[in-house]
């Protein structure tokens, strides 16, 4: 089974976090879960530095990498390029301090208090409900 290393992470706006409703083509893995924002971390490319630059691909925000924490990583078999993958993900925190609704480049915007979203844990990446199970 082929592996994949990526970054993570969650966006908290006060006492909601900003997740990602992977709406695209099957190819991208977890098509039609909620998710964190994040993606592969390519060759040579540090976990943090891949966070940043995912979430700011991912929306229009930018998170500057003394905000953000690393919370830990999770390990968990998923799907990528319509093929099963062992997934290795470096989880971040970052709190968005902006009143405002980000917008977003890829995917749709959801928004979860953290009841909600252990209350929804069925609706999501592997990824995303082993970090709400094992690191929120």
């Amino acid at each position: 089974m082929r592996k994949l290393t990526i970054a993570l992470g969650l966006i908290q706006q006060g006492d909601k976090f900003l997740l990602q409703l992977r709406n695209g083509p099957a190819k991208i893995g977890g098509a039609g879960l909620i998710g964190c924002f994040g993606g592969k971390i390519n060759d040579g490319e540090d976990p943090l530095a891949t966070f940043c630059r995912e979430i700011l691909e991912e929306t229009s925000l930018q998170p500057k990498p003394h905000e953000v924490k690393k919370l830990g990583m999770v390990n968990v078999r998923s799907d990528h390029q319509l093929e099963p993958v062992k997934v290795t993900g470096h989880v971040f925190h970052w709190e968005f301090k902006g009143v405002k609704e980000p917008k977003i480049r890829e995917g749709e915007l959801i928004v979860m208090t953290l009841d909600e979203a252990q209350a929804n844990l069925d609706k999501m990446t592997t990824g995303t409900r082993a970090v709400f199970e094992e690191l929120v």
